[in-house]
């Protein structure tokens, strides 16, 4: 968003929810004022790539972002583990 005000109350709900805002680079998402009016959070993913299309056919540029899911690891489970590989017997 563009009004410093708004771009704050943003930023701040977005932490305490706990929502991650994905990076565009090189950053062609439309603006306003200088700074850019659409915004993607995501929580669980992470962002692969993050492209603003520019079209005529909307004041606004059309975002495509891919996601990879983020899968929460067990602490306990062992990381090098293969998938296939059957769990010890207890």
């Amino acid at each position: 968003t563009w009004n410093h005000w708004r771009r704050t109350a943003l930023r701040e709900m977005s932490e305490s929810a706990g929502l991650s805002e994905v990076h565009f680079s090189p950053d062609n998402r439309s603006t306003h004022l200088g700074s850019p009016v659409d915004t993607v959070l995501v929580r669980g993913f992470l962002a692969r790539s993050a492209t603003a299309v520019p079209t005529e056919l909307s004041d606004h540029h059309a975002l495509a972002v891919e996601l990879l899911m983020q899968l929460e690891m067990d602490p306990a489970a062992d990381s090098h583990a293969a998938i296939d590989e059957p769990a010890p017997a207890r």
